[in-house]
């Protein structure tokens, strides 16, 4: 993701003193007195971003009056001088105010600035600034440190504040399953069911036992099934019974059960067929970059729940959206399924889910891919089912808007993903401890 698609995160501004707030001269009166030269125009800007509510903070290796008078009048948050350790006192500024290195912004002018620099998400060196800070810098300021250069910043922080990135608009969208409203604070919505359609009549008793959960706990569930792996790690895997015959079960489970479908689409052939029958279609995270499908399920007008790849930043889930909103389609759902670490791994950074909420669409989280460890069997996918829950409590006290879990009456014997998938029987207490978090974080009664 590049700098300027960033900036709207930025939620504290911090910056170096001399050589940013001045152009590095120093003065001395007859007396002694340390006198420095500051620019009107940045502190003009350093005001503006505050009204916008972004903090800001001072930290100088340097000590003097003339700038501890003129950060009072800018009624900066955090001034520190003299400091040797400027990434400590980075990290108790972040801890003050409960924000994240991802959604600070660094500028900096010299070597001493290089430490702090690299611990923030954000990091900008001035014009003028020595080389080596240039080089590790995410954006160099046309303007020289003292002459316009923290106003530069400050403008563009605010330009991309007030104007959505790329024609999306910024708010909490609603998704539309059937009756089921997804985002803008409504209750947890749960997707759940097989990793694979297996049988017919395997589908119809699972799509009525999670059915018969959700009604328990007074949650909405929309049931997923896939009706072919095309992804399975070896050519000997059982992928399903095809989509002709996969989607007549899907559609006979929407029709006994009487609750809405989803299921993944591989390719743009199969995206017009999927639409008559599925409620939502499914993009899976290896393929969520590519262009063709998520036009061609766009175009449908049905919800499109996209998964993030496991090589994806979610700030990069933004490209993702807009190949979607280019076809007028705005009814997509983002879904958080754990991010490659080393082989055989996966691990979920909880963080992505405030930053994919950050785009306006509703979130999701998938609590049971999260835990897989793809390969980790050799020609099948390993997993660890033990977490399911944590994780899933973790993720519904930030503020998700659904729950994805792959559920199984038998995960043991199950002919896909049956180390990670649920327990039918463990799902009733792992979804109501859920559902409670949400209600508490939505300050639902």
């Amino acid at each position: 993701m590049n700098f300027i698609k960033k900036l709207p995160r930025v939620r504290l501004l911090v910056t170096d003193a001399d050589g940013v707030l001045t152009n590095g001269q120093l003065y001395y009166s007859d007396r002694g007195e340390e006198i420095k030269a500051f620019n009107v125009q940045d502190g003009e800007g350093l005001k503006q971003i505050k009204q916008h509510g972004i903090r800001t903070a001072i930290i100088s290796g340097r000590s003097s009056e003339s700038l501890r008078r003129r950060a009072e009048e800018l009624t900066i948050d955090d001034v520190h001088m003299g400091v040797n350790d400027k990434p400590t006192v980075l990290k108790e500024i972040l801890e003050t105010y409960d924000i994240s290195a991802e959604e600070t912004l660094y500028i900096g002018d010299d070597v001493g600035d290089l430490d702090a620099l690299l611990c923030v998400g954000l990091r900008v060196a001035v014009a003028n600034a020595h080389d080596q800070v240039k080089r590790r810098a995410d954006y160099v300021t046309k303007k020289s440190g003292g002459a316009g250069a923290v106003r530069e910043i400050c403008d563009l922080i605010i330009s991309e504040k007030e104007v959505p990135s790329e024609g999306i608009e910024v708010k909490g969208k609603i998704v539309q399953v059937r009756d089921i409203k997804i985002g803008g604070g409504h209750p947890l919505v749960l997707f759940a069911g097989p990793c694979v359609i297996e049988s017919r009549d395997h589908a119809l008793r699972m799509a009525e036992a999670i059915n018969k959960v959700s009604e328990k706990l007074g949650t909405r569930f929309v049931y997923k099934s896939s009706y072919d792996k095309a992804n399975r790690s070896s050519i000997d895997s059982y992928r399903g019974p095809g989509y002709e015959q996969g989607l007549r079960t899907l559609e006979e489970v929407k029709r006994e059960i009487g609750v809405p479908v989803l299921s993944d689409v591989h390719c743009v052939n199969e995206v017009g067929p999927a639409a008559s029958i599925l409620d939502v279609l499914q993009i899976p995270a290896f393929l969520c970059r590519q262009t063709d499908l998520l036009v061609s399920a766009g175009k449908t007008g049905k919800p499109v729940k996209v998964k993030k790849g496991q090589f994806m930043a979610p700030w990069d889930m933004t490209n993702v959206l807009e190949k979607i909103v280019s076809t007028g389609n705005e009814q997509i759902l983002l879904t958080e399924r754990g991010s490659s670490f080393g082989y055989n791994n996966l691990v979920v950074d909880m963080t992505s889910l405030p930053v994919l909420r950050e785009t306006g669409f509703p979130v999701v989280f998938d609590a049971t891919h999260s835990v897989q460890q793809p390969g980790g069997l050799g020609k099948y996918s390993g997993g660890r089912r033990e977490f399911v829950g944590h994780l899933a409590r973790a993720a519904a006290a930030t503020g998700i808007d659904a729950l994805f879990m792959e559920v199984h009456n038998r995960p043991n014997e199950a002919l896909c993903d049956g180390p990670n998938m649920v327990n039918l029987e463990q799902l009733e207490s792992i979804l109501g401890t859920v559902v409670q978090i949400d209600r508490v974080v939505k300050d639902i009664d």
